[in-house]
């Protein structure tokens, strides 16, 4: 049958379409066709880190059914955990608004939204975040913000391919220094993968934030960006900075050209990459991480 066929063809050493060779859909799907099709620095990770899952996600939209799981353990999903955060960091820098005052009115607000489990772990939570926007209050910055939450859309990239594509993106923190601009983004995860290797400071393509938002930049504000910082102010990330210049990031156009070129071929292989398995959506449709992997680093080879 047609399971059988297709299990066959993912195990053979040809790269087919059964493990995301789609040449016919590449055209359909080419970045720099239209101008309307806009791209931010998420999707253009996670064609980064497997151009499978971006198939999936963006070209099939492939989703998986939402369930209400209980976690007796947290109050807060870590998406909410930080969106909570970020709204602190906002409130207080746009309107002079005390840390704990701020963070007391959407503490209220969210508990609301989702009802904690208990009182422990609500407790243990809040205790959380009240440590965070400590870290962030003993932070000093060289720069004075200028713009927050700043969204910014359909700025065009020339890629040395000859081609363009159109970025967008929302910047948590502009920074006017004497230099020039510095970016910076709040993250309330670990700082692990944004450590990247002196040789590599895109991480093959799974981190492409940090230049995505400094063309925006130059774009929006039409004046020089001189940073652009990832800020870790929770338990986990300590406070830690991790800072990129715009000449470290000089090859992201060579980068950028080669995943639109992905795209455009077609060619939706897996990651090679195990680690990049670990919190996919799509791990039941691909199957043991180890086996995809490897198939695909063999298909890559021989393709």
């Amino acid at each position: 049958g047609r399971g059988q066929r297709a299990a066959a063809q993912r195990a053979s050493d040809a790269f087919t379409a059964f493990d995301g060779h789609v040449p016919a859909a590449g055209p359909d799907l080419d970045p720099a066709v239209s101008a309307d099709r806009l791209f931010s620095p998420h999707r253009l990770e996670t064609v980064g880190t497997c151009p499978l899952r971006y198939f999936y996600q963006y070209a099939l939209g492939l989703q998986e059914p939402e369930e209400l799981e209980l976690d007796t353990d947290r109050w807060l999903p870590p998406s909410e955990f930080g969106k909570l955060l970020h709204e602190v960091f906002h409130r207080h820098l746009r309107d002079g608004v005390a840390l704990a005052d701020v963070l007391q009115q959407r503490i209220e607000r969210y508990r609301e939204k989702f009802p904690p489990p208990n009182e422990g772990v609500f407790r243990r939570d809040c205790r959380r975040l009240q440590r965070a926007i400590r870290i962030f209050a003993a932070e000093k910055f060289d720069g004075k913000p200028i713009d927050l939450e700043s969204d910014i859309k359909d700025v065009p990239v020339a890629l040395p391919d000859g081609t363009t594509i159109h970025l967008q993106g929302r910047i948590d923190r502009v920074d006017e220094t004497n230099a020039g601009l510095a970016l910076w983004d709040y993250k309330t995860g670990s700082p692990a993968r944004y450590r990247t290797k002196r040789d590599d400071p895109f991480n093959g393509g799974r981190i492409l934030q940090h230049a995505v938002y400094i063309e925006l930049a130059r774009a929006h504000y039409g004046k020089p960006v001189v940073s652009f910082g990832y800020f870790f102010p929770t338990e986990k990330g300590r406070g830690e900075r991790i800072v990129f210049t715009p000449d470290q990031l000089a090859g992201a156009p060579e980068l950028l050209a080669r995943l639109r070129g992905l795209i455009a071929a077609g060619r939706f292989h897996a990651t090679t990459a195990v680690d990049d398995c670990r919190r996919c959506d799509y791990r039941a449709v691909c199957g043991d991480p180890v086996t995809v992997t490897a198939q695909s680093k063999l298909k890559n080879e021989t393709a």
